[in-house]
């Protein structure tokens, strides 16, 4: 049996300490099986720090949006629109 950490360099081996924020928003209801109308909306921010001397400069951050739009056209004929952005920042981007 071979250590895990052994496949690893000592340079992967960094802990790291974070945090999260997320907005949401949501006025979307249910009109049937598998339908919906209304918005939904999600903004998050993820910030991760790299510890101890191997963690310097090691550090990384997530943003995301979300945006979801349900609009109902006619009885049971439902137009879904979606955008979705996300983008890594930091000194040691993902």
């Amino acid at each position: 049996n071979l250590d895990q950490r052994a496949l690893f360099t000592p340079d992967e081996l960094i802990n790291y300490s974070g945090f999260n924020a997320e907005f949401i928003y949501d006025n979307s209801i249910v009109t049937g099986t598998n339908m919906m109308q209304g918005t939904r909306f999600k903004a998050r921010y993820e910030n991760y720090i790299g510890l101890g001397r191997l963690g310097q400069n090691k550090g990384f951050g997530q943003l995301t949006f979300d945006f979801r739009n349900y609009q109902k056209l006619h009885r049971s004929l439902i137009f879904a629109t979606r955008l979705s952005y996300g983008q890594f920042m930091g000194k040691a981007k993902k």
